[in-house]
């Protein structure tokens, strides 16, 4: 049985002067919420990624051309997060 990931929604950090920005997000099981340690974080289509940490937390540098962000757990459905939103630090 797949279960689903849950991805409390990303923030995004940048600044104007910089095509890199830095999102960050948590992974949870969707259904008991648990944080999930290990899933994998990767920028579609590259191979830059990342994992999440014990608490279900990650990091990952991007650049402003990179929309789409694929997640992936084992024995978990995996997902695509595409066309981010995100806020400029001013």
């Amino acid at each position: 049985m797949h279960r689903f990931l849950l991805v409390i929604p990303l923030l995004i950090l940048g600044h104007l002067t910089t095509a890199q920005q830095t999102i960050s997000g948590h992974i949870a099981d969707a259904e008991t919420k648990e944080p999930l340690a290990g899933a994998v974080i990767q920028v579609k289509e590259t191979n830059k990624g990342t994992t999440s940490d014990a608490e279900g937390n990650f990091s990952l540098e991007v650049t402003e051309f990179e929309e789409k962000i694929d997640i992936a757990k084992r024995n978990f459905t995996p997902s695509t997060i595409a066309n981010y939103a995100y806020e400029v630090a001013k």
